[in-house]
């Protein structure tokens, strides 16, 4: 199979689609999780932390903080802003601009996957 580049269009695909993934109620904890060893999509990866059981606010990691983050009011009244911030196709949209080629790929592939799955699945209504 050959390799799909992935332009402008495909750049939108993914925020968009990833931002989908993010706000879906059932994954409303995305960031919880482990980093096995190699490269995964940041759709499985840990992507954020809880500052402390004092505070309980959330906040992103390095590698998911982006400079329009800068920009969201975090305190104990507003907990999660940057939990719901950083799952915007906004906020996305910068994660996948700063992307090498080798991780878009990784992304586009899983999201195509993860599609591909949902079309096959097993439906019974």
């Amino acid at each position: 199979m050959s390799e799909i580049v992935i332009g402008d269009t495909e750049k939108a695909e993914l925020a968009r689609f990833l931002s989908g993934v993010r706000s879906a109620p059932e994954r409303a904890f995305w960031y919880i999780g482990s980093i096995p060893g190699g490269r995964q999509s940041i759709a499985e990866e840990l992507r954020g932390y809880i500052e402390s059981e004092e505070t309980g606010i959330w906040l992103p990691m390095d590698a998911e903080r982006m400079p329009c983050c800068d920009g969201v009011k975090v305190d104990k009244d507003n907990k999660y802003s940057l939990l719901y911030h950083c799952a915007a196709v906004e906020h996305i949209r910068e994660l996948v601009n700063i992307m090498s080629a080798e991780q878009l790929q990784i992304e586009y592939q899983w999201m195509l996957d993860s599609l591909y799955s949902s079309l096959v699945g097993n439906w019974s209504i």
